[in-house]
């Protein structure tokens, strides 16, 4: 927990001052010890911003007795902020709009805390005409932590990313959390996003985009026509993309915007939009983007009996209370609003909700919950049930189906049954498979609304295989995209099934499966 709030707040106001004074950050003396006390292993973060830029630094209290933490008296002459992960508690100075918080959280070594500051309008970053430094800079937003970076300006299209340097696959570092939609002609559009900084995670990487690519041959041969990116080098980034069809045949492009270098366990995210109307063509004319949601609407959308069209999501209420939410659009995708919400303690970790609406009506969400790599935390697939289209739900509780800490896949058939793609058997405990729980992608059918399901279709059984997501078409062929080795192989995969394949389960519907295997995109390569 945070010591000595006093001598915090005293080192906030010191800092919030230095932009009016012009002090140089590397003239500043050394905080009073101690400003925090760091148990062992308790990780470090800071945030030094510099030229519109979040740069990172992680480290860790050594396997010493627990000391005082000092922060360093050189950057190089740029602000900083000092952040340590996974924070729940705050504290904020009136006037400095720099709020402190700490938390006790699961870590494999020691507790992760946090400490946000940020300096509004450096005039160390003042341009050569004198003026101030970015705005986007100017303390910490409203929701009890986020940086107010500003997330409201649209961001950059780029057309035929492969031709720049910048979004080139080559330059590629990560990539994954692949989404396809189908138009009603057949043409096939996947998205995903890529990071550009070696050794970093997709998750946690500082400068990632979404890449949008198409296929007018059935998924054989890929265009990567656009992509996404809020302000190239600087401290937004863009990540989960929802490529759709609605409808009334419009694509649209959903794709969630946050901060570099901010936990991305935070999830303060907004969600944007381009819509086309002429979906067939492998260079639709896009809308201008438009903030439609806050949060993460990274699942596919489920158009209710009644017509409306339900965006199941998440969010961030404070720092350790999470949003479950039920984002409804009742005319047509021209406004959005939240129907209902389900508050849940962070702690859960609930993420990534999918819906489904079932034949009596009512709406069944199923969420992802727990800790990715870290076994040990509680984890599965939680689910609640509303019965007033998404008004109000019940309680949240574990489902009976068992699940790693990842992305699923759940969706009604145009026979009516359902379609579940997850890792490993219905009933298999993830414990029980180590870390190394991100395996097996297998496809499931239940002919009785989510009571029982067949025996399975394993589609990957390699380690690394992660995000499924799914779309059947007319002819009733099932195409299947997902994701492996996100930081070395970079694959996105494309593969088709039918649902007697599903059901069958047999060593020759796997094999077809495993032959039907095509290559959207390859990060690292030309």
């Amino acid at each position: 927990m945070i010591r000595n709030l006093g001598v915090v707040s005293l080192m906030l106001s010191t800092l919030a001052c230095l932009s009016a004074t012009g002090q140089s950050i590397d003239s500043l003396s050394p905080i009073p010890a101690p400003l925090l006390r760091l148990g062992v292993g308790d990780s470090v973060r800071f945030l030094v911003t510099a030229e519109g830029r979040l740069f990172s630094w992680l480290g860790t209290v050594p396997n010493k007795k627990p000391a005082p933490f000092e922060p360093p008296t050189e950057v190089s002459g740029e602000d900083w902020a000092l952040a340590l992960d996974d924070a729940a508690e705050n504290y904020s100075e009136p006037g400095t709009r720099s709020p402190l918080s700490s938390h006790e959280g699961p870590t494999r070594t020691g507790s992760s805390k946090e400490v946000a500051v940020v300096i509004a309008n450096s005039p160390q970053f003042a341009d050569k005409a004198g003026n101030p430094g970015p705005p986007q800079f100017q303390g910490i937003g409203p929701k009890e932590g986020a940086p107010a970076i500003a997330m409201d300006g649209p961001p950059s299209l780029i057309p035929n990313p492969s031709a720049t340097e910048t979004h080139s696959r080559a330059n590629r570092t990560c990539t994954g959390v692949p989404s396809i939609a189908i138009t009603r002609g057949g043409r096939f559009w996947v998205a995903w996003y890529s990071g550009t900084t070696p050794g970093a995670k997709i998750e946690s990487c500082p400068n990632a985009y979404v890449v949008v690519s198409t296929s007018a041959d059935g998924g054989t041969t890929w265009k990567e026509v656009l992509a996404i990116d809020p302000d190239g080098p600087g401290p937004l980034k863009a990540v989960d993309p929802r490529p759709w069809v609605d409808p009334e045949g419009g694509l649209w492009i959903i794709w969630h915007m946050t901060i570099s270098g901010w936990s991305y366990t935070y999830q303060f995210k907004k969600a944007w939009a381009i819509t086309a109307g002429d979906g067939e063509n492998e260079n639709p004319s896009w809308s201008q983007p438009r903030h439609i949601a806050d949060g993460v609407m990274l699942n596919k959308p489920v158009v209710l009996s009644n017509g409306d069209w339900l965006f199941t999501a998440h969010d961030r209420k404070t720092l350790d209370v999470s949003l479950l939410k039920a984002v409804v659009s009742d005319d047509k995708g021209r406004t959005f609003n939240i129907r209902g919400a389900i508050e849940v303690s962070q702690d859960l970790h609930a993420i990534e909700p999918m819906t489904v609406e079932r034949k009596d009506g009512s709406l069944w969400m199923l969420i992802r919950t727990g800790h990715a790599g870290h076994p040990e935390s509680a984890q599965g697939i939680y689910e609640s049930v509303s019965t007033d289209r998404g008004a109000t739900w019940g309680p949240l509780k574990p489902s009976a189906i068992k699940h790693t800490a990842s992305r699923f896949y759940i969706g009604r058939l145009q026979s009516g049954n359902l379609l579940l793609v997850k890792h490993s058997g219905i009933d298999v405990d993830p414990a029980s498979q180590g870390k190394k729980q991100r395996r097996e992608l297998t496809a499931f059918i239940s002919q009785d609304d989510g009571r029982s399901w067949s025996s399975g279709l394993v589609v990957d059984e390699r380690i690394g295989c992660t995000y499924p997501d799914a779309q059947q078409t007319a002819d009733g062929t099932i195409y299947l995209t997902w994701d492996f080795q996100r930081s070395s192989e970079q694959e996105i995969l494309l593969t088709t099934f039918r649902e007697e394949d599903v059901l069958a389960g047999s060593a020759e519907a796997m094999a077809r499966v495993k032959t039907n295997r095509r290559l959207v995109s390859k990060g690292g390569v030309e």
